[in-house]
C-alpha cells in the first residue's frame, strides 16, 4: 500500500491536496488548502512577490482592455453618484454586501449588484454553457 497524503506543512491528512514540487529525493510535497492560501500570502509580502503580481497585472490588463475600462467606468460612477450601490442582492434578494456583475462591458452602466454566492453561480453557468 502506498504512502498516504498529508500536508507537508501542517501534516494533516485531510484533503484536499495541491502538489507543490518535488525534493532532492523524487519525493511530492503537498499543501492544504489553508496552508497553500498562507504561502501565498506571505510570497505576496515580499519583493518577488509584488513585483510579480505587478507584472501579472499589468499582463491582464493589456489582454482586457474593456473589462478595465468597464471597471474604472464603474467606480467613476459610484463615486459621482450617477449609480448608487444596492444593499441588496438583485438575484436571491438577501441583504448582504454585494459585488457588482458586469452584463456587457461595452456598457458598463448595465450591472448587477449580487452577494458572493450569485455571483460565483452566474460565472458558473457562464462557463458551463461555454463548453
Amino acid at each position: 500500500m502506498g504512502k498516504k497524503m498529508h500536508c507537508s506543512h501542517c501534516k494533516t491528512t485531510i484533503g484536499p491536496f495541491l502538489k507543490y514540487a518535488k525534493n532532492k529525493y523524487g519525493e511530492q510535497y503537498y499543501y492544504c488548502r489553508e496552508c497553500q492560501k498562507e504561502r501565498t500570502r506571505e510570497y505576496g509580502k515580499t519583493k518577488n512577490g509584488r513585483k510579480n503580481k505587478l507584472k501579472a497585472t499589468i499582463k491582464y490588463n493589456k489582454k482586457n482592455p474593456s473589462k478595465v475600462n468597464a471597471w474604472k467606468r464603474k467606480y467613476y460612477y459610484v463615486k459621482t453618484g450617477k449609480i448608487i450601490p444596492a444593499d441588496n442582492c438583485e438575484v436571491c434578494g438577501v441583504k448582504i454586501k454585494t459585488e457588482t456583475h458586469h452584463l456587457e462591458y461595452k456598457s458598463p452602466a448595465n450591472i448587477l449588484w449580487v452577494c458572493r454566492a450569485c455571483h460565483k453561480n452566474i460565472h458558473k453557468t457562464k462557463t458551463s454553457r461555454k463548453r
